[in-house]
């Protein structure tokens, strides 16, 4: 009888060790996969769509106060730029992962950029801004960028490629639709003094 006991604590012993390990196998993979998880949590740069919204429009914008949250940022250089035009986009660039700000921002303005350049070297608040065409920017200054920046930019070509039919098409977007806007715009303007003249004409007649 002693040996069968003693066979049973056995198998029993075992069967627990059994269910040990495995819960802690399952607990090292779960810390595993929040690790994974929590390493992935941030966005990339790319993955923004102000992040490929760059024109003829665009300005680069430096000296301003990063310190701030990107919210205040945007509506202080909105503020700022509010009467050289209308503003269709504020972008602030940041690093993929930490979240730390790249230093500058872009903003597009229609009609065009002229008025925003000549708020070179002017003051917001204490801080001397530098203004010039973001056209003489190549990508983003300083940018580490991440593993999916690459892949990002990859697909979001091969989406465009689809949605304009090879180029074929221009893809509609926001500033694009401010452009059109603005051009009816300029277009109503001329159609309107163009009829205000011909009437006056006729009234002379």
């Amino acid at each position: 009888m002693g040996k069968r006991l003693s066979t049973s604590t056995d198998v029993d012993s075992t069967t627990q060790n059994e269910k040990e390990s495995e819960s802690e196998s399952y607990d090292s993979e779960q810390v595993v996969l929040k690790k994974h998880k929590k390493a992935e949590e941030y966005h990339c740069l790319y993955e923004n769509e102000d992040a490929y919204g760059n024109s003829p429009m665009t300005v680069f914008v430096r000296g301003f106060d990063c310190s701030l949250p990107m919210a205040d940022i945007k509506s202080t250089l909105r503020k700022h730029f509010s009467s050289c035009g209308v503003i269709c986009r504020v972008f602030v660039p940041a690093e993929c992962k930490t979240g730390s700000l790249l230093g500058y921002a872009f903003l597009s303005i229609l009609p065009d950029q002229k008025k925003a350049l000549a708020l070179d070297g002017s003051y917001l608040g204490s801080l001397k801004l530098e203004v010039r065409s973001a056209s003489s920017i190549i990508g983003y200054p300083n940018f580490i960028g991440c593993k999916r920046c690459v892949r990002v930019q990859r697909t979001r070509k091969y989406e465009h490629f689809i949605e304009t039919n090879g180029g074929l098409i221009q893809r509609r977007t926001p500033l694009l639709d401010s452009m059109f806007a603005e051009a009816e715009a300029r277009r109503k303007r001329r159609t309107a003094m163009l009829d205000s003249t011909v009437a006056e004409l006729d009234q002379k007649d």
